[in-house]
């Protein structure tokens, strides 16, 4: 391995907690900076070089929740969740290849905890959010929730819940691997 050179927010504002969470896919790569700014920047890889192509925010103003505490990228879609919000966000890349807007924002079923979109992956069609204070299975036990994307009405939806017996109260992961054929969802 070799390192390419460093990354850093344009606005010196946005260094607090930059780099929070991190995640590549092909020439992209997704930086959180989910302290002051509350901020996501998007970078591509274009002959060697890293280039901001700019950055995301919600559209809600979550205020103090850490928009950004974990992201993923996958294909033409980012998911980013927050660190007490009870939410997580999903954009996708315009046909301009080079601006990503907010097409959803997921909230749990029936969850008062807050801990919902603490952590998240999405990998081709399938997008899956922790929740690991959840309660609806016992105490602390935690839930995750799987959604994935539906050709006909061309939007993401609810598809289950992952349930183990037992407790994903201290989950700090989790991982969605889908080849086209079937999906893989790890939790640890």
């Amino acid at each position: 391995w070799e390192e390419y050179g460093n990354l850093n927010a344009l606005n010196p504002v946005d260094n607090h907690n930059f780099g929070r969470s991190i995640d590549i896919d092909g020439v992209y790569a997704v930086i959180s900076a989910s302290g002051t700014s509350q901020r996501v920047y998007i970078c591509m890889n274009n002959d060697s070089k890293w280039e901001e192509l700019g950055s995301i925010t919600p559209s809600d103003d979550p205020g103090t929740v850490s928009f950004g505490f974990e992201v993923s990228i996958s294909g033409d879609y980012i998911i980013v969740g927050t660190r007490d919000g009870n939410a997580a966000y999903l954009y996708q890349k315009d046909q301009n290849l080079l601006n990503w807007e907010e097409i959803a924002i997921f909230k749990p079923i029936g969850s008062k905890y807050g801990a919902y979109g603490r952590i998240v992956d999405i990998s081709g069609k399938y997008i899956i959010i922790a929740d690991h204070k959840d309660d609806t299975y016992g105490l602390n036990h935690g839930l995750v929730y799987v959604y994935h994307y539906n050709i006909g009405n061309n939007s993401w939806l609810f598809d289950s819940y992952l349930i183990t017996n037992i407790s994903v109260s201290n989950t700090k992961s989790v991982s969605i691997y889908d080849n086209g054929f079937y999906a893989l969802a790890l939790v640890g």
